[in-house]
């Protein structure tokens, strides 16, 4: 955990669940200390990343695994807010990637590799659930996230600016995103019931 000492990670213990009186005892920031996370987030679909040639990042608990598959060797970094992941996306530079953050402060962080500092946090109005999905425009430019049920919210972010640039609620749960080869300014949404064609020019005034 040295090498995230920059983080405040904490051991939570439920408020519902009787300890013995032998175990009863205060916890911090020091009681405890990773050893490894098993698994990874099968619930969730956007779960798994490629960074670059060699680093495969992994949600995994409330953690994400970084592989490396050359050496096979691993390293972790907790959630910053303790509560776990929605999705994951590599950056276009195979240096840069976003997760979406669960819990009580619902965000998108973008961080550096190796640093894995966070440098850019993306807020939005999403109050229940966090983003199911979150995919960058092939240019890097642009970043556009969909929350879980029930709220089904889209937003375009420029993310470099921290700048939410279209923000709207839609009637179905988007599952994924495809941009065309031909033209990066046009997309494809799709999920449960629906195929959706989409062109950032009618939303962003391109």
């Amino acid at each position: 955990m040295d090498a995230f000492s920059h983080l405040k990670v904490k051991p939570v213990c439920k408020p519902d669940v009787h300890l013995k009186k032998s175990r009863r005892r205060i916890f911090n920031e020091n009681s405890v200390r990773l050893s490894y996370s098993f698994g990874y987030q099968s619930k969730i679909c956007h779960n798994i990343a490629v960074l670059n040639e060699r680093i495969i990042i992994i949600i995994a608990g409330n953690y994400l695994n970084f592989l490396d598959i050359e050496t096979t060797k691993e390293t972790f970094l907790p959630s910053l807010h303790g509560a776990g992941f929605g999705a994951i996306e590599a950056y276009p530079s195979e240096f840069i990637f976003a997760v979406a953050e669960r819990g009580e402060s619902l965000c998108i962080n973008i961080y550096m590799y190796p640093d894995l500092k966070p440098f850019k946090t993306l807020k939005h109005e999403f109050t229940i659930m966090p983003s199911r999905l979150i995919k960058f425009h092939p240019n890097g430019e642009l970043l556009i996230s969909a929350s879980d049920d029930p709220e089904n919210k889209v937003i375009i972010y420029l993310w470099k600016k921290e700048l939410v640039l279209y923000d709207a609620n839609v009637t179905y749960p988007v599952y994924d995103i495809h941009y065309a080869s031909w033209d990066f300014s046009i997309f494809v949404t799709s999920g449960i019931g629906h195929v959706r064609y989409c062109n950032l020019k009618h939303y962003l005034f391109l």
